[in-house]
């Protein structure tokens, strides 16, 4: 029987999962080799296809690992929880760069399917990101 309710700790439960604690989850263990029905189990609620959520603590001058990301056909959006985080975007048009700076509690970015981005912490920061694939149907 599927769980009804699912609790626990975004930065516990995203550890194995480099912050993401809601999300297809079980992919990531397949490709782990970690799949057992036990484990999938333990995930109640947080695996999911079409949504995608991660807890991030970044420590002050921390980059993203690897430089820019390409972009991938998903919407994401990401929010300051605490700290001074900033986020930079381009597209794969050779627009100019855009760097969004999150200051106050709770700024957001959204950033859409067709951009490049990548990032730096200011401050030790915290960043709730959620992301999903937009509907093509409509």
């Amino acid at each position: 029987m599927e769980p009804m309710v699912t609790a626990g700790n975004a930065g516990d439960d995203g550890a194995p999962f480099n912050g993401w604690f809601v999300g297809d989850l079980t992919a990531w263990l397949r490709n782990r080799g970690e799949v057992s029905d036990d484990r999938i189990a333990s995930l109640g609620l947080r695996t999911s296809g079409v949504v995608e959520v991660k807890w991030g603590f970044h420590p002050a001058g921390m980059q993203r690992a690897g430089g820019w990301v390409a972009s991938s056909g998903i919407t994401t959006l990401s929010v300051l929880v605490s700290g001074s985080f900033e986020v930079r975007f381009r597209s794969a048009s050779g627009e100019t760069e855009r760097v969004v700076p999150l200051r106050r509690l709770g700024d957001y970015v959204l950033s859409g399917a067709d951009y490049e981005h990548t990032w730096q912490a200011i401050e030790d920061s915290v960043i709730l990101s959620v992301r999903w694939r937009e509907d093509p149907t409509r």
